[in-house]
């Protein structure tokens, strides 16, 4: 049966949680493993309200609503654990099993590739090491290419902190990025079948929108036609 195979993995996450949120979890995987996922929604829910970075607890609201056929909520669950853990294939089937049940002819394809998946499964922080150490070893090549009159300790001197140059502009550009794409806000994803305000037009749930105008109570996006549609704020997430 498909939920004794998340069984494993929600227990496991409840027993790494905070002491704050522990009584919260453990009613919410309770409610999952009797099968009452609308409950069960409704607490991961509250806990992500609370700490919106808990990729636990935001993994297992997407659990939940898929069980509960809620596959736009799921889609929305599942990408922000993607935007966090863009290397996470579980989760990337887990979003393919969305779109399946409500379109079965379409296959969704993760939107970073798989260099840029390597890279940004490194946090933003990671990055800021490893450009601190860069100048580091940088700092020391120069100080021994000026006092060293070896010429091979010279070429040596060089050629380190040559890479270690590269590497620091690499490890900045790489964290400005990530960092970026971990907090773009102007994605967003349909939880239901709607309908656009400006022009009647029908928007699919699970559809992947990115707004002009973000704030408000009606959203302004533009489709990949070009067509201008606005939707209410609670019709939509934001990833």
């Amino acid at each position: 049966m498909r939920i004794l195979k998340h069984i494993a993995f929600l227990l496991i996450i409840a027993s790494s949680f905070s002491a704050v949120g522990n009584s919260t979890f453990e009613e919410a995987v309770e409610a999952f493993n009797g099968e009452k996922f609308d409950l069960s929604a409704q607490k991961f829910d509250s806990i992500v309200s609370i700490s919106p970075h808990n990729i636990g607890a935001i993994y297992n609201l997407g659990l939940a609503q898929l069980e509960n056929r809620q596959y736009g909520k799921a889609i929305w669950a599942f990408e922000r654990v993607l935007k966090h853990q863009p290397n996470d294939r579980v989760t990337k089937d887990k979003i393919r099993e969305c779109y399946f049940q409500l379109y079965p002819n379409y296959y969704w394809e993760f939107r970073l590739n798989g260099f840029q998946t390597i890279l940004y499964s490194i946090s933003p922080n990671a990055w800021g090491i490893i450009a601190i150490f860069s100048s580091i070893v940088l700092s020391f090549m120069l100080v021994l290419f000026r006092k060293n009159s070896s010429i091979s300790m010279k070429r040596i001197a060089l050629f380190v902190g040559f890479i270690s140059f590269v590497f620091l502009l690499f490890s900045i550009l790489t964290g400005s990025l990530t960092k970026q794409y971990r907090t773009q806000d102007n994605r967003a994803v349909v939880l239901k079948k709607t309908t656009s305000f400006k022009n009647s037009e029908e928007i699919r749930e699970g559809q992947i929108l990115e707004c002009t105008e973000c704030s408000g109570d009606t959203i302004t996006f533009t489709t990949k036609n070009n067509q201008e549609i606005q939707l209410l704020k609670e019709d939509i997430g934001f990833i």
